[in-house]
């Protein structure tokens, strides 16, 4: 008959541990990214936000309105004889 042989479980102490030190990892790389980012907008947020002269400058341009459409006209068929 076959012997039952006794079933081998891996360690999950070490396991949670490797998965606790990259969640880690991950937290401290996302926190480097965000203040980069920060550091990004607030260097040059004239760029990303634009600056008070260009907005009034842009509100004080006025929008050209047509009085009128103009439509070209359209080609006419040959008219067929009869």
């Amino acid at each position: 008959m076959l012997e039952q042989t006794t079933r081998r479980e891996a360690d999950t102490t070490r396991v949670g541990a490797a998965c606790q030190d990259d969640r880690s990892r991950l937290y401290f790389a996302l926190a480097i990214l965000l203040v980069a980012l920060a550091v990004v907008v607030v260097k040059d947020r004239d760029f990303w936000f634009g600056n008070a002269e260009t907005a009034v400058a842009d509100e004080a341009t006025p929008e050209w309105v047509p009085g009128r459409v103009v439509q070209p006209p359209t080609a006419s068929a040959p008219a067929a004889k009869a």
